[in-house]
């Protein structure tokens, strides 16, 4: 029985007055241009020639539904939908995206020339260290100088653990980025919070790094609920920001386990927050994956994930890209006048002319003579020799890189390639020919950077020598000044400052003082003064 046949049994006619009327036939021929399509959603059914009379007729419409696709693909969005304001910006600069690291170091001591070395070979921009074993004192000052000295452009930003052994935070960045650093304190675990931001660019398009080192468990007495609930409150105040936040670090939890219930109940954790965790490959000489990259669902800008071992230590290095905008290199200005080309006779001749021009030399005060001489040989020499300036960009500096250096990061660099030629589930965490490979070249890098400071120092004097120790184990202080909006508003803070510093020490004095032999001091003072004249 067919649908016609069916109708017919029902009752069921057209809804019209009994006109029958055509179908169109659908042909091949495209609509004419400029000739609005036709809505095809009803369409009525042909009249039968031996209908019943119309009142026993029950009229329907059978429609075509359109896709509802079709809805959204319009230009215009419907009236009745309000468009929401995207608040977190993912897209910046496709060329040139900001390339991060993270590295468990276990001890940053000793190792500043292979964390430079990573960071130039690389090309990051941003580096995330735990487990630095900075403590705040002394003893962290040759690290940081060589830091500082091999990576002019960088600055270190760090949360050492102050009078214990272990644990540390730091992060190592450019120097055009602007940063703002807050600590947050936990018993479960450390945290560094970065808010790296470019000038080029918005405060809502700021980059929030939460650097994490969750020691185990048993190292602090501490229960994983614990740690679950301090978190749990960090991703409350992460979420209510508006920046891309990225949070990272090493939790040692396995969360490459699906047995492991601390690893389940931390990515329901992370699942209700709507987060999620990035690393899929191990991260720990022993395979598993304690180095985590935590961003939010919807961010899906994180991209070209590296995990590499050519970093001495038990865990591996992980390297990513997003689209931030990257900072331009720092650049400083230097004036500088071509000496060397100076014509020496001409110069001469030129400061004997403008001396023999001057008229009643002889006459003038000493001041006079010493002001035309002094405008004489100025005038000459920015003619002769301009004073030029030019912008040179901060480079690393490590005069020590030479041929052989380089010879054995190609052959590291084929070792990695190997290794990560063979499958995934056959390969181990870290081949013996990378270990070998890692090993030599930087035992070949240390070996070359300590002849040539051996070398600077031998051949230094005794006035350069301070200069070069000073620059090898000190660090260098942070050149912050006060919050100001102008360099007159800074200059009014310091004018201010010194002048109550002088009236708390004028008030301080005793109004007992005396002056004596033209200095002011009490009476006590004034015997003693007397006793040592007399002598």
């Amino acid at each position: 029985m067919n649908v016609r046949s069916l109708i017919l049994d029902l009752g069921i006619s057209q809804h019209d007055t009994g006109r029958s009327v055509k179908r169109k036939k659908r042909t091949r021929r495209k609509r004419r241009g400029g000739k609005p399509r036709q809505n095809p959603s009803l369409t009525m059914l042909e009249s039968v020639e031996d209908a019943e009379p119309k009142d026993t007729y029950i009229p329907v419409f059978i429609t075509s539904r359109t896709s509802r696709a079709s809805v959204f693909k319009s230009k215009h969005p419907p009236q009745h939908l309000r468009q929401i304001p995207q608040t977190i910006s993912l897209q910046g600069n496709e060329n040139s995206p900001t390339r991060i690291g993270l590295w468990n170091a276990r001890s940053l001591m000793n190792k500043e020339t292979e964390v430079c070395d990573f960071i130039i070979s690389e090309r990051i921009d941003v580096l995330a260290v735990t487990e630095s074993w900075l403590r705040g004192d002394g003893r962290d000052s040759p690290t940081i100088a060589g830091i500082q000295n091999t990576l002019q452009d960088f600055k270190l930003l760090k949360l050492p653990r102050k009078g214990k052994r272990g644990g540390g935070l730091c992060v190592i960045l450019r120097n055009s980025f602007s940063t703002k650093k807050k600590p947050h304190v936990f018993d479960t675990f450390e945290c560094l919070e970065v808010t790296a931001s470019s000038r080029k660019m918005s405060s809502q398009r700021s980059l929030s790094l939460f650097v994490i080192y969750r020691p185990p468990s048993c190292l602090r007495g501490q229960s994983f609920g614990h740690f679950l609930i301090e978190f749990s409150k960090l991703l409350e105040s992460a979420n209510l920001l508006l920046n891309q936040v990225v949070i990272l670090g090493d939790f040692n939890i396995h969360v490459d386990s699906d047995t492991n219930a601390d690893a389940k109940n931390f990515k329901d954790l992370l699942e209700s927050a709507g987060l999620s965790q990035r690393i899929s490959q191990p991260t720990h000489i022993k395979g598993h994956t304690l180095d985590l990259v935590i961003m939010r669902d919807n961010d899906h800008s994180i991209r070209d994930i590296v995990v590499t071992q050519t970093l001495p230590s038990d865990h591996s290095a992980i390297i990513f890209s997003l689209p931030f905008v990257r900072p331009s290199p720092t650049s400083n200005v230097i004036h500088a006048r071509m000496l060397r080309e100076l014509d020496i006779d001409q110069f001469k001749l030129d400061i004997i002319e403008s001396f023999e021009a001057v008229t009643n030399l002889e006459e003038m005060e000493i001041d006079q003579k010493v002001h035309v001489f002094n405008d004489s040989l100025a005038s000459n020499l920015d003619r002769h020799a301009p004073n030029k300036k030019r912008k040179v960009r901060v480079r690393p500096y490590a005069p020590w890189y030479n041929d052989a250096i380089r010879k054995a990061k190609q052959d590291l660099r084929a070792s990695e390639r190997r290794w990560r030629k063979t499958k995934r589930s056959s390969r181990t965490v870290v081949s013996d020919d990378m270990k070998e490979a890692t090993r030599e070249y930087y035992q070949l890098v240390n070996n070359f950077k300590r002849q040539h400071l051996q070398e600077l120092i031998s051949t230094s004097n005794s006035k350069q020598l301070f200069h070069v120790i000073d620059k090898m184990i000190a660090e260098k202080p942070d050149k912050s000044l006060p919050s100001h909006q102008s360099s007159a508003e800074i200059a009014q803070k310091f004018s201010k400052f010194f002048d109550s510093k002088i009236e708390q020490l004028r008030s301080s004095f005793s109004s007992s003082s005396v002056v004596v032999e033209g200095e002011t001091c009490d009476r006590r003072q004034r015997k003693c003064l007397k006793e040592y004249i007399h002598k």
